[in-house]
């Protein structure tokens, strides 16, 4: 009876930790013309998860718990995008977005140098006659 109780409690646990997580994919577009938006950050914002598209445009996250999340989209030269989703167990979804182009605003930048009054002259080279003929050609 005891190899019976065993086999049961394995059986049980691994019945409790075959919960299957969900995925989540899809691609990350340019609004303005349709382009794939590479190297945009895909994240369920305050969990471990998340994704960065890639030359296609294309991310893949999974092994995500059932759940609520905000699903955050971002890249530089983009404006940012938010969503709530519900997974469910086992879910496979895919949600691809289009990012407005947005110019980046920066402070005016000024460069300054000081230039040193440097004198340049011509050289001077000496060559001998027998010299010359050992000068490759142009042709």
């Amino acid at each position: 009876m005891r190899p019976l109780a065993v086999v049961s409690l394995l059986l049980g646990l691994a019945a409790v930790s075959s919960v299957q997580a969900a995925t989540l994919s899809g691609y990350v577009r340019n609004a303005a013309n349709g382009e794939a938006v590479d190297y945009a950050t895909v994240l369920l914002q305050g969990t471990r998860y998340g994704a960065i598209t890639n030359a296609q445009g294309f991310y893949s996250i999974t092994q995500i718990p059932a759940g609520s999340y905000a699903l955050s989209f971002r890249c530089t030269g983009y404006a940012a995008r938010s969503q709530e989703i519900t997974l469910a167990e086992a879910e496979s979804r895919s949600i691809t977005v289009e990012l407005p182009p947005e110019a980046i605003v920066i402070e005016a930048v000024e460069v300054k140098a000081e230039s040193k009054d440097t004198i340049l002259e011509p050289s001077l080279l000496t060559l001998r006659t027998r010299e010359l003929t050992s000068v490759p050609k142009l042709v």
